[in-house]
């Protein structure tokens, strides 16, 4: 379904999420996220020209819960959204494909691409989108994100598509540091599901008070007294 923008469209969930009526998987996407799949694959994705897109996947016990489920959220809808229902296998998994591909699509269109997945309070989500927005219309570089809107998990990237290797080192920096205070300020965690390995030690460092860290670098000697484990990832 689509939505004139990432707002409405996280609203239009929470709303639905403070029903009776849940859904079992929420997506959220970014209409330049579609377009990256459409410039790949070489083809034509549905309604791709919309602002905003969410895919929902739907649970339910019988055919009916599943229709009465489709129903409720239909009626709720602003009238200009445009929908697919996807009732066979076939283009479910075509659906989620798409949302699969967006990753590696990204790749394609940039000369370079950095990742972040970060997780914020979901009814923050939209203020998040709108400072990444801001930064993007800021900066030199494409920002974009995608993810679960159950749970706040959201995947940031930034595209260099034209500037020099060595200028794009020093600014992706800066952009992700600046992403990552954000999402701090509003509750959020340095990583929501690909943990926090070499890249996000400062960010660690900023989310934890110096009492945890103390607790966790204690555990860890607990069980790993030489050190010898993943040396110098974190601890």
């Amino acid at each position: 379904m689509t939505f004139s923008s990432i707002k409405e469209g996280v609203q239009f969930v929470q709303d639905n999420a403070r029903s009776e009526n849940q859904v079992a998987a929420a997506e959220f996407m970014q209409k330049e996220c579609i377009k990256a799949v459409e410039k790949k694959k070489n083809i034509k994705i549905e309604h791709s020209e919309e602002n905003a897109h969410v895919l929902i996947m739907l649970d339910g016990h019988d055919k009916e819960s599943l229709i009465n489920q489709a129903n409720l959220i239909m009626s709720k809808l602003p009238k200009y959204s445009k929908v697919i229902i996807a009732k066979e296998a076939v283009l479910q998994a075509y659906l989620w494909g798409v949302r699969r591909d967006i990753s590696e699509s990204l790749s394609f269109i940039s000369q370079d691409k950095v990742s972040e997945d970060i997780t914020v309070p979901p009814d923050a989500i939209s203020d998040f989108m709108e400072r990444l927005s801001s930064l993007d219309k800021e900066s030199k570089y494409s920002l974009l994100g995608y993810g679960h809107l159950g749970d706040g998990n959201i995947h940031v990237n930034i595209l260099n598509m034209t500037e020099e290797k060595s200028r794009w080192e020093k600014d992706k920096i800066e952009l992700l540091n600046k992403m990552m205070t954000y999402c701090l300020e509003l509750g959020g965690t340095p990583s929501g599901e690909h943990g926090i390995g070499l890249t996000k030690k400062e960010a660690l460092l900023d989310y934890f008070k110096e009492h945890e860290i103390t607790l966790m670098k204690n555990i860890k000697s607990l069980f790993d007294p030489n050190h010898i484990l993943n040396p110098d990832k974190v601890f």
